[in-house]
């Protein structure tokens, strides 16, 4: 048999298999029918609050299918009860997990009354998956491993199987095993990237910038909160720094200043930051500084991300390198924050104590050294506190922390964490003068056995807007899951938007994504600034199966532009009832320029539009192929920024040497 009759017999078979699709409604999500496992552990399930699972588990394997998430993380569970712990003992978790669906499970140890000792969120997929944990506790017992797998950030619509297997859980941990992972940690190449040692007269802004004001700003400058989201009683200045004799000094002052939006104050500070003229991933951050004492100051010496990729404050992380207590000088602390958007954030934190009669009021080095696994934080060379155990709701380890961060410097006044009553400032600390932060230097390094590239963001995260409607919407790897009660009576009662996208003049932007949902419904895509005005529309017909949009944007000049995708009461959508929508594989990205045209059917991009191309698009209707960025432009021969049944039609009479234009928008 030729090779074209094999592939005409290939394309054929595809074809019918389409036809059957679109006909029968099957579903063509990412979902697979099931996952394969083998464990020898012995689990109990547990369903509550709407969750319901069939569970198997034997010698053999522990295998969940999950028919409804239910409301909590926890009310689809595998437990394995009655694992002992000593104090100060380290015991080593291992495992193996995979699921039909791409989805985070979250793993817990605790005990009978519910406090845990272990907290992590892990991403799943088809492909099995192995996962290691240190745990330990400071106090014996008797605890609960918990695999979570209700409703989560990143739990998918569709019924799915997850299995573990593999499992272990070993609480002998030798000597020898330890002082190797020392070792190992100590052995650093660092080589310096970013420095200021403030030799110049005044502060260098091209590295630096001033953060003005007591209010918090969202990211379009509208007003947020004030006190800077903790009550802090400071207004920043630009001129309460100073630069002699090679050191940076941030002078926090008790004077009347008043500004015409913000209102009156009686103090004064300084913040600066590296936003947006520099930031890393991972390495090292190292600032020597001295500051004075007195109750209601807080010097801080911190990270933000540059780039909110997963979400606001906490979801995307922060780094506190060092905060220090006015009033008790002989302590400080560092601190990651991360978890979820607030409320919902987490941290954790530990303190170091000077000896010695020694404080923040000396000359001290803080640093902290970052990689993918690990945040550690030192102080003087010496390591006081290691974290591993962070998480981002719905995301990969390790998110968040595998973004750029910039630095920031600022002496705060009253607040949240050394205020009086948690709040005021100690105006009686201020009788001799100001008080300062000094800063003698900020170093940064690479360690050339570390990458330093941020991860690869494998969905966009998108921003929530309920109103006067009734839904959930909460980002993962997996997509922005959109869990609808009531549409509201707006087509924006329900919104979910990429916030903030700066966009440049005659520049092309491309939007794709994926979308699926629980019924058939229309919704509205715009791109709009934050004046509401629109510079593009589109209605799209969502439904069971999984359809992707492709979309190539040019503004007419610089701005801040949302991408929304409006899931409310479109042609009355609220008659549709409770459903759900996952929008997948969101990718916002500037166009590059290209010599390349565009050779419409041209899906395998070898310039030729032949058997072989009809063959990939009848894949990718059904599945079973990927087709991204100019392969996917090609395959849209009919223009409607979607690879469907009617491009492998219009396809098939192309080949047929029928009177076909491919290329041509219907």
């Amino acid at each position: 048999m030729t090779q074209i009759n094999k592939k005409l017999i290939k394309t054929i078979m595809c074809y019918v298999l389409v036809i059957l699709l679109a006909v029968c409604g099957l579903p063509s999500g990412s979902c697979t029918s099931t996952a394969v496992c083998a464990a020898p552990a012995t689990f109990k399930p547990y369903f509550m609050e709407g969750g319901d699972a069939a569970f198997r588990n034997d010698s053999e394997r522990c295998q969940i299918s999950v028919s409804n998430t239910g409301d909590k993380p926890y009310s689809v569970m595998a437990v394995l009860e009655g694992v002992s712990i000593q104090p100060s003992q380290s015991c080593s978790l291992d495992f193996s997990v995979s699921s039909s669906c791409a989805r985070d499970i979250e793993v817990t140890v605790e005990d009978t009354s519910y406090n845990r000792i272990f907290d992590e969120i892990i991403y799943v997929d088809t492909a099995k998956s192995d996962f290691h944990f240190e745990v330990g506790s400071s106090v014996a017992g008797i605890y609960d491993i918990k695999f979570q797998m209700g409703k989560t950030a990143g739990a998918p619509l569709q019924e799915h199987t997850i299995c573990i297997s593999d499992f272990s859980w070993n609480n002998e941990i030798t000597q020898e095993d330890e002082q190797m992972t020392v070792s190992e940690d100590t052995q650093k190449n660092w080589i310096l990237d970013w420095s200021d040692e403030f030799d110049s007269p005044e502060l260098d802004l091209s590295k630096w910038s001033y953060d003005i004001g007591n209010w918090m700003l969202n990211d379009d400058g509208s007003y947020k909160t004030n006190g800077w989201g903790n009550n802090e009683q400071q207004f920043y200045t630009d001129t309460n720094t100073q630069i002699s004799d090679g050191v940076l000094r941030i002078f926090a002052k008790k004077e009347n200043y008043t500004d015409s939006i913000q209102g009156n104050y009686d103090y004064t500070s300084a913040k600066i930051t590296t936003k947006n003229k520099f930031s890393t991933c991972y390495g090292k951050v190292e600032v020597k500084a001295r500051v004075d004492s007195g109750k209601s100051l807080w010097p801080a010496i911190w990270m933000l991300p540059e780039d909110k990729v997963y979400g606001e404050w906490a979801s995307s992380g922060e780094i506190d390198i060092m905060e220090g207590y006015g009033s008790r000088p002989q302590e400080i602390c560092g601190t990651i924050h991360f978890g979820d958007t607030w409320p919902a954030n987490k941290y954790l934190t530990n303190n170091y104590f000077f000896e010695d009669n020694d404080s923040t009021e000396n000359w001290h080095t803080y640093s902290i050294e970052w990689d993918e696994n690990s945040i550690k934080w030192y102080i003087d060379d010496t390591l006081y506190s290691t974290q591993t155990q962070w998480y981002c709701a719905g995301r990969a380890f390790p998110a968040p922390f595998d973004q750029n961060f910039y630095i920031i410097l600022n002496l705060a006044v009253g607040g949240n964490f050394d205020g009086v009553d948690g709040f005021h400032a100690d105006p009686g600390i201020f009788d001799n003068g100001p008080k300062e932060m000094d800063i003698d230097y900020v170093r940064v390094y690479h360690d050339n056995s570390v990458i330093h590239i941020p991860g690869e963001l494998k969905c966009e995260t998108l921003t929530p807007y309920i109103e006067n409607a009734q839904a959930q919407i909460s980002n993962a790897d997996s997509g922005c899951s959109v869990k609808i009660t009531d549409t509201g009576i707006n087509e924006y009662s329900v919104m979910a938007y990429l916030k903030n996208k700066q966009v440049e003049p005659d520049a092309q932007y491309c939007l794709d994504f994926d979308i699926i949902s629980s019924a058939e419904r229309n919704i509205i895509l715009t791109a709009e600034n934050t004046e509401y005005k629109r510079y593009f529309e589109e209605k799209l017909s969502v439904g069971t199966q999984s359809r992707h949009f492709h979309y190539d944007m040019k503004f007419e000049a610089e701005n801040s532009i949302d991408i929304k995708f409006q899931m409310g009461n479109v042609d009355d959508a609220a008659k549709t009832g409770a459903h759900n929508i996952l929008i997948s594989n969101i990718k916002w990205a500037k166009k590059e320029e290209s010599t390349q045209e565009t050779l419409y059917g041209d899906a395998d991009l070898n310039s030729v539009v032949d058997m072989s191309d009809m063959t990939l698009i009848s894949l990718y209707c059904l599945g079973d192929k990927k087709l991204e960025g100019q392969a996917f432009i090609n395959a849209d021969v009919i223009i409607d920024n979607q690879v469907m049944l009617n491009d492998l039609c219009m396809m098939k009479q192309y080949i047929m040497k029928e009177n076909i234009v491919l290329g041509v928008k219907i």
